[in-house]
């Protein structure tokens, strides 16, 4: 029996609580892109939002908070195996107990664990690689993650501008941060956005002043300078966006 959701954390959720608790299944799939075959079986789970919260608290309270933090951020990394890699995952940790952390080169943990640690670093430096812009009365910055490391940044943005309204936009998903002074959503966002670079804000003008002024042309050193800040960042940082006539 395959289990089929809605390609949300909750809809997961739900899946893995009718496996563990109802009917067990052979595997958990996102309903849009499953492929029927008459071998399989399958069921669609609806998503219960009561029921997800839980199996939320199962999985903290019987294996830990640690395991429940890693099915998050395997899940945001939009891999084509989160769903396998979660459920095998979960499988062992009910079979081993709490303690099943501990197999790093298990394959039931493994792959997991190597692609949330994936995760954590992009989501770490998106906070240090976000640049906002002015657009009207409101801030405005574009990402363009690898991982959908939104809902991880989210609070960390809402809490340092709680004064502030603004939108994090992530263009690779067409998902955005709406937050005005500290209450924020997160919702679909497919609205082109165009910024004049060449009017420039008081914040765009503080990054490039701090850019040009502790720049030391003798000691450049630009291969040194992408360990830090990897070429996939920079078209979204001011400072790599620098007119001649600044």
């Amino acid at each position: 029996m395959h289990y089929l959701y809605d390609n949300t954390f909750e809809g997961f959720l739900n899946c893995y609580y009718e496996h563990l608790f109802l009917v067990p299944c052979s595997g958990i799939f996102k309903k849009e892109t499953y492929q029927i075959s008459l071998l399989n079986p399958y069921k669609e789970i609806k998503t219960d939002s009561d029921q997800a919260d839980k199996m939320f608290d199962v999985i903290k309270r019987k294996l830990s908070r640690e395991t429940l933090m890693n099915i998050f951020y395997c899940f945001l990394s939009d891999h084509q195996s989160k769903e396998e890699w979660i459920f095998q995952y979960l499988n062992l940790g009910f079979q081993m107990g709490r303690d099943f952390n501990q197999y790093h080169t298990h394959k039931a943990v493994l792959p997991l664990l190597q692609v949330v640690r994936k995760v954590k670093m992009e989501s770490h430096r998106y906070l240090g690689y976000v640049r906002f812009t002015a657009l009207g009365s409101s801030l405005y910055s574009s990402i363009h993650p690898t991982y959908n490391v939104l809902p991880i940044i989210a609070d960390h943005f809402s809490n340092r501008f709680k004064s502030e309204s603004f939108i994090l936009h992530d263009k690779n998903r067409n998902m955005a941060v709406v937050s005005d002074r500290g209450n924020y959503i997160l919702c679909p966002f497919k609205q082109e956005i165009s910024l004049d670079l060449k009017e420039h804000d008081i914040y765009e003008s503080l990054w490039r002043t701090y850019f040009h002024t502790v720049g030391i042309e003798g000691r450049k050193n630009e291969k040194l300078q992408q360990n830090f800040v990897p070429l996939k960042y920079r078209k979204d940082l001011l400072e790599f966006n620098l007119h001649s006539d600044i």
